[in-house]
């Protein structure tokens, strides 16, 4: 575990010492992938782990049939207007507008919001944004081609 550890020191130290142009283009990608990778994942409905999303309750629309869904669940929530990628020398983060972040944070966390003036529902929780294994394995890989273009 030391072996990690010290691992770990060095490669900070190798970031540390690059301009903080190149750290903020690292973190760039890095927040792109990212945002495709979760956009991704919501879209085809599964958490971060590889879970499937708690389906929602059909609710009988008018003039369609009872239990007949119209849409996907965040089929806007993933668009590039709310699902936003951003980067600073220091950080990457992909988070959702303000706007869009009080829906987020409800289906995220399986919070009680108000439907329509006095109904209130408590929604399962359906985590939205993290991170994967595969999403880790990507920054090892940006990671190390950025410090390999950097003749580190």
């Amino acid at each position: 575990m030391t072996d990690a550890n010290d691992l770990v020191r060095r490669i900070d130290a190798l970031i540390a010492a690059t301009a903080p142009a190149a750290r903020r283009a690292l973190a760039q990608q890095i927040a792109k992938r990212l945002r495709e990778t979760n956009r991704a994942r919501i879209q085809a409905q599964t958490a971060p782990d590889g879970t499937p999303y708690i389906p929602r309750i059909a609710q009988p629309q008018r003039g369609r049939k009872k239990g007949r869904l119209r849409q996907r669940m965040f089929v806007k929530l993933i668009s590039a207007r709310y699902l936003k990628a951003q980067a600073t020398p220091a950080a990457a983060v992909v988070d959702f507008g303000v706007s869009a972040g009080r829906i987020a944070r409800v289906h995220h966390f399986g919070l009680e919001d108000q439907v329509r003036p006095g109904i209130r529902h408590r929604y399962a929780a359906r985590p939205l944004l993290g991170i994967s294994p595969s999403d880790r394995a990507a920054i090892a890989d940006l990671l190390l081609a950025h410090l390999a273009n950097a003749g580190v």
